[in-house]
């Protein structure tokens, strides 16, 4: 006889990337505070990993009450090829997935919650929920990142790298700020949530778990790619990110935070071989990292929004825009909107290291985001969504 499953008001999909999960927790950990109402389902083994290394993530999920299953099943890396070797695959993997009764266990959730949580891209639960034609359940979708609009529209033209939306879709949103961007995927309704992250009570949890208590440099690193930033331009960006703060800096700890896809053994083969000192590479949680530190560098990530949220000075410098062109299209990141200084060159780094030493780069960024009305209970979120359904 198998376990019966429980019911949760909330479930959210957690498939793609960490990202998805610093975009939903501080909102998750102001809703479900008072009743456990959320549920995180993780059906991929990656991120579930990146998750329990997370120590305000997991903190986070045991403060609000918020359940979370693991439902891992896939054997390979989902492909459309007509490979007679992937079509076996395929095969293995669906009679894998009925061995285990996962999708049975899935649609047991699902006909057991209000709202469905997936990534923009969508997820496992809504071809499910399509699939048996489970219609209780209003599915939603969320974007991969925490961070706020980093693009320019005038540039971003039609181009956008996310799958494409439906005209009846709901797609939460920080701001809505952030609305005229995703409405070139073609989704048609959106919910802006608010920045939990700026809330009393995360704010509380961050300070609990910082670790660090001297000022630090922070470095958001990315990972080597030969279409977006290829290995020689990856060594030159941090090659001389350490040069330029050590020379404005001398004596200041380094942090290095990887991005969540990144190759940590490379990263420290070349700090090594660099022979880089005062450095530390740290997988902790960007907000966390962030907290403590007297500024930071970004390398085209969204990162540097954690950094933004504490008023922490930021630069973001990437060496690489021609590939990145090329490889993705019109460079549309708008960082100067955001008050963070957007450079190419060590020398432009070098000029705002010495801005930032003599106290000339101060954002206010959090204060403006603290004006965005925020979403803080179940109820209110359950009206607006009915809102917009109802609008439908």
């Amino acid at each position: 006889m198998k376990k019966a499953v429980s019911s949760y008001p909330i479930i959210v999909e957690c498939s793609f990337h960490i990202g998805e999960l610093y975009f939903m927790l501080p909102f998750l950990h102001t809703i479900a505070a008072d009743r456990p109402i959320a549920c995180l389902l993780f059906t991929s083994r990656k991120v579930y990993l990146q998750y329990r290394q997370d120590r305000l993530l997991r903190k986070a999920v045991q403060d609000a009450t918020i359940a979370t299953k693991c439902l891992f099943w896939a054997l390979f890396p989902y492909t459309k090829s007509h490979n007679p070797v992937f079509i076996i695959l395929r095969i293995l993997d669906s009679i894998y997935r009925h061995f285990l009764h996962i999708e049975d266990r899935i649609v047991q959730l699902l006909r057991g919650s209000q709202y469905c949580l997936v990534q923009i891209g969508g997820g496992q639960l809504d071809k499910i929920a399509a699939q048996q034609n489970i219609d209780c359940t209003c599915v939603i979708k969320f974007p991969h990142t925490s961070g706020p609009s980093l693009f320019d529209l005038s540039k971003a033209k039609k181009r956008t790298y996310i799958r494409r939306g439906g005209p009846n879709d709901i797609l939460l949103v920080l701001d809505p700020a952030s609305v005229p961007y995703y409405q070139l995927t073609g989704i048609g309704n959106f919910l802006p949530i608010g920045y939990h992250s700026l809330s009393d009570r995360w704010m509380t949890l961050v300070r609990s778990l910082v670790t660090f208590d001297t000022d630090y440099a922070l470095v958001f690193s990315y990972e080597a790619r030969n279409d977006v930033l290829p290995l020689a331009k990856w060594e030159m960006l941090h090659a001389t990110t350490y040069e330029a703060i050590r020379r404005v800096f001398p004596e200041i700890l380094i942090v290095v935070k990887p991005h969540p896809n990144q190759d940590v053994a490379h990263l420290r083969h070349f700090a090594r071989k660099q022979k880089w000192t005062g450095v530390t590479i740290s997988i902790d949680n960007p907000m966390l990292l962030s907290a403590g530190a007297r500024f930071a560098v970004g390398f085209l990530t969204s990162g540097i929004y954690n950094s933004l949220l504490f008023d922490v000075p930021s630069v973001n410098y990437f060496n690489a825009k021609e590939e990145y062109v090329r490889a993705r299209g019109e460079y549309i990141q708008n960082y100067e909107k955001l008050g963070v200084p957007d450079v190419e060159t060590e020398e432009g780094l070098m000029e705002c290291l010495r801005r930032i030493h003599r106290g000339q780069l101060i954002p206010r960024f959090a204060e403006l985001l603290k004006r965005v009305e925020t979403i803080n209970s179940f109820e209110e979120f359950e009206k607006h969504v009915s809102s917009l359904r109802d609008a439908k």
